[in-house]
């Protein structure tokens, strides 16, 4: 989950608001003390005592650049953390897309090794699609890995469970062509229990 942009927003008017009302302040305030202290056209009174060495003025307004300064790095801090959170989500966001490729890929390969497998009764299609198998499991597998997003985890599940149930259906197509029921094999390709899966 990324940094709420809205509220690095509130925050920085906040901010802005403060350091403007406080530099305001502070500023008059350090003035009117410079006045009083060094007398206005030689209107001061010989005798008067003026604290010219007041250091209240100069504290307060070091006080407000400290706390300057220290808004300004926690607005660098959030700003580089949010960066790395959208970066972060954008390579994940491609991470999944090429997965996605590849499990569509995958896919096609295997779909294709089946039909060619039943209708031929070659031993190198199923030989082909046992070796993209492995990789097919693996891509979904690994979106769980990258994705956050419950909705396309949900998805992505039920794809899982899809996958599955055709492999299994695969598995026993690749049975009954090696005991020479062809036939059988086709029947089971072509049922509305194994279409509907795709």
């Amino acid at each position: 989950v990324g940094f709420d942009h809205s509220c690095l927003i509130q925050f920085s008017d906040l901010y802005y608001w403060f350091t403007f009302v406080a530099l305001s302040f502070i500023s008059k305030l350090y003035f009117q003390t410079q006045y009083h202290s060094n007398g206005v056209a030689g209107m001061t009174h010989p005798h008067s005592k003026t604290d010219s060495s007041n250091p209240l003025p100069l504290k307060l307004l070091r006080v407000a650049m400290a706390f300057t300064m220290l808004i300004l790095l926690c607005l660098g801090l959030f700003m580089m953390l949010d960066y790395k959170t959208v970066f972060s989500r954008e390579k994940d966001n491609l991470n999944i897309l090429k997965l996605n490729s590849l499990i569509l890929y995958y896919d096609e390969i295997m779909t294709t090794s089946t039909q060619l497998a039943v209708l031929t009764g070659d031993s190198t299609w199923e030989a082909r699609y046992r070796d993209i198998e492995p990789k097919l499991t693996k891509a979904i597998q690994d979106i769980f890995k990258v994705e956050s997003d419950l909705s396309i985890l949900e998805y992505v599940s039920e794809t899982e469970l899809a996958y599955k149930n055709l492999i299994r259906m695969d598995h026993t197509a690749f049975d009954l062509i090696r005991e020479c029921r062809a036939k059988e094999a086709i029947a089971l390709f072509e049922s509305e229990v194994y279409q509907t899966q795709k």
